[in-house]
């Protein structure tokens, strides 16, 4: 694997979700609450890492860099 190939590889798992940086104080419209906000990002990084893996089996750019 060349250098290049690693890098791509581990771009493919995103930084875990830190649900201590979450502004608990903020007002959210619509009766959503941080725990919808953050359930939403949570699946949208999962998302994003399996696409990115299957991507990167068949060699292809990630998402991202499309």
């Amino acid at each position: 694997m060349t250098p290049n190939d690693e890098l791509e590889y581990n771009a493919c798992t995103p930084m875990p979700l830190d649900q201590g940086v979450f502004n608990l104080n903020c007002e959210l419209p619509y009766g959503c609450e941080i725990e919808h906000i953050q359930k939403g990002m949570q699946d949208f990084l999962e998302f994003l890492s399996y696409i990115n893996g299957q991507l990167n089996i068949r060699q292809l750019s990630r998402l991202e860099a499309m």
